[in-house]
């Protein structure tokens, strides 16, 4: 046939090369649209197992009826060839990471005996190449609920974060929830407890003593001004009240879920009880505790009877109120406690200025002078007796020797300059500190400097603040002194109406959780 032709050779080869060239893309193709199939499988059970984990995480801490949120110090898990699990509290269930940061776990204690059981290490997230995982927990302060709790999950691969994952969950069953954890020591982990809880009457209670310096200079506004009060520059006294009474956030609302008993020390010059910066406040007996969640409108009546006026005693504020803990303590039956029942104390300073006066003992009697017998003082020492009340101020310098030939009776006076930083003052709040610390019959106290007023850069007025936190024992660090102080757990800088109440709410919180009814889960050292 006319004009046929076969295939010549460079045509055979450029078809062939052709071929294997499209057969070669095709393959490509193929097995890049295999390996992002794989990649995408292995990614989705990544995330499934993610969701998976954090849904129980989710019920767990919504359904719990008590929960704690551990650092490190309190979570050390092992988990031996045998399958034994160990470094944790019988009988809570635990969520956390494995301590090499590549599996998510959870605990759950299973009950062997009533007073035996082991651990069963649940995987909810199982190790994958390259994968690390970070959990912190934190506690959050809402307006509306006080069992908020914060986890944030970071999951890395090859040192790149490929997610982050933050939930916010409330435990609805909870009393509360209890945060462990610090900036130092962060909490890495969720102990928790499902079973029913005591009674109210089988929880610890507490005596709260609140020490408030009612000197003249609370009447002033925050910023150290005596004239310009405003909204901006609110009265110092004022402003306090209205915190501690707020039914949203004061103090009082903080406690009203605990069986707390609170009683006020006003403290200026002196901190006798009942004391003369108190309004007539009839048919109340201001030296008593009183029942924070039966008796709110009498303590309210008596914050709102607060006046300011005077020179700064805070070593009297802490003597009296260490005397009204004691009696508390011996009295703690005709408050309406079992004899037996657990009882914390606790002390709250607040301080608006430095220490300006302390009190001493002075014997009053008679000495022979040569124009026959006249009386005298002496001064002895420190008035160290919780339950003495003040003279007042002492003014017969005139009169004052070094010993007497009799001794009619000792009293005690405020001894001090009134004004300034004075050192007996200092060295008094020093004294009556270490009484304090070493009955060991306080189990904690706060401290909080309250004043806006700064002078080269420096809270002057709360030049004494530091002071008074180490004279209670409160470990103050080097590295927390910036202007000369700076807030930690048990010591706070009011210097304006909101890091007031937060001072008010972080106290309340602490006693709160303190006050929980179950031992939490504490590791042995």
């Amino acid at each position: 046939m006319k004009n046929q032709k076969g295939l010549t050779l460079i045509e055979l080869v450029l078809t062939l090369s052709i071929g294997i060239m499209i057969i070669g893309f095709l393959s490509a193709m193929y097995f890049s649209a295999y390996k992002g199939f794989d990649g995408a499988n292995k990614a989705f059970e990544n995330q499934s197992d993610i969701r998976n984990a954090i849904e129980i995480t989710n019920n767990s801490i919504r359904f719990s009826t008590v929960g704690f949120a551990v650092s490190e110090i309190d979570y050390k898990p092992q988990i031996s060839a045998d399958n034994k699990v160990t470094g944790l509290v019988e009988p809570w269930d635990y969520l956390g990471l494995s301590p090499d940061k590549t599996k998510l776990y959870h605990y759950v204690y299973v009950p062997d005996t009533p007073l035996t059981g082991h651990y069963k290490a649940e995987t909810l997230i199982d190790a994958k190449p390259g994968i690390l995982y970070d959990l912190k927990l934190s506690k959050v302060k809402s307006d509306y609920s006080d069992k908020l709790l914060r986890y944030i999950l970071k999951v890395t691969k090859d040192g790149k974060v490929e997610a982050t994952i933050s939930t916010e969950v409330e435990a609805i069953n909870a009393l509360q929830v209890v945060d462990w954890g610090d900036a130092n020591n962060p909490a890495v982990a969720l102990a928790y407890r499902t079973e029913e809880t005591p009674m109210i009457d089988e929880r610890p209670s507490a005596a709260v003593a609140v020490v408030i310096d009612t000197s003249g200079s609370m009447v002033w506004g925050l910023d150290g001004s005596g004239t310009t009060i405003s909204d901006t520059n609110p009265q110092r006294l004022n402003l306090l009240k209205n915190t501690l009474t707020d039914s949203n956030y004061g103090l009082l609302r903080l406690l009203e879920d605990t069986v707390s008993f609170v009683s006020l020390i006003p403290f200026s010059t002196d901190a006798n009880i009942p004391n003369s910066n108190y309004s007539p406040l009839w048919g109340i007996d201001v030296s008593k505790f009183y029942n924070v969640s039966e008796d709110s409108e009498t303590l309210v009546d008596m914050i709102n009877a607060l006046s300011a006026v005077g020179a700064t005693n805070t070593g009297d504020g802490l003597r009296r109120a260490y005397g009204q803990l004691l009696n508390f303590e011996n009295d703690k039956v005709a408050y309406g406690l079992k004899s037996d029942q657990e009882l914390r104390k606790y002390m709250i300073v607040l301080i608006d200025g430095v220490t300006t006066v302390g009190s001493a003992d002075f014997d009053y009697g008679r000495v022979w002078t040569g124009w026959g017998y006249r009386y005298r003082y002496a001064e002895k020492g420190f008035t160290t007796s919780p339950y003495v009340q003040s003279n007042g101020e002492f003014t017969q310098t005139n009169r004052l020797v070094n010993s007497l030939d009799s001794v009619i009776e000792t009293l005690s006076f405020s001894v001090g300059n009134g004004a300034v930083l004075d050192q007996f003052g200092e060295d008094y709040v020093a004294e009556i500190g270490q009484l304090i610390q070493d009955s060991k019959k306080v189990d904690q106290c706060f401290v909080i400097g309250y004043s806006n007023y700064i002078e080269g850069g420096v809270y002057t007025e709360l030049e004494s603040l530091a002071d008074v936190a180490k004279s209670l024992g409160i470990s103050v660090g080097a590295g927390e002194v910036a202007e000369k102080f700076v807030n930690n757990d048990f010591v706070f800088m009011a210097t304006d109406k909101e890091s007031l109440r937060e001072a008010f709410d972080s106290i309340g919180g602490l006693i709160s959780d303190d006050l929980w009814q179950i031992e939490g889960p504490k590791l042995n050292p």
